[in-house]
């Protein structure tokens, strides 16, 4: 009987590299914004708040602290104080 020539052991072929973009997980710390402008937001809003709440309570105030409502106050005050910061954000 004859033997079989096999072909030369452990000959391995490479697949060529995928030509397919590969994407990158996003993660919420890396798109997030640096601290100090997450500070200077925070400040801000804190500030708006305070104005606010100041400006509802004189609303309540002027009322006599009859009738009403602390959330009517709140938003009308919120209503004035956004809107006056738009007139002086576009001057």
């Amino acid at each position: 009987m004859a033997k079989k020539e096999t072909a030369s052991p452990s000959v391995r072929i490479e697949k060529p590299a995928s030509t397919r973009a590969r994407t990158t997980k996003h993660n919420k710390a890396a798109v997030s914004a640096p601290e100090p402008v997450l500070a200077a937001v925070a400040a801000h809003d804190v500030y708006d708040r305070e104005a606010i709440a100041k400006l509802a309570y004189l609303y309540a105030e002027q009322r006599g602290f009859q009738g009403g409502s602390p959330e009517s106050d709140w938003v009308r005050a919120e209503a004035e104080f956004r809107g006056q910061k738009s007139l002086i954000a576009s001057a």
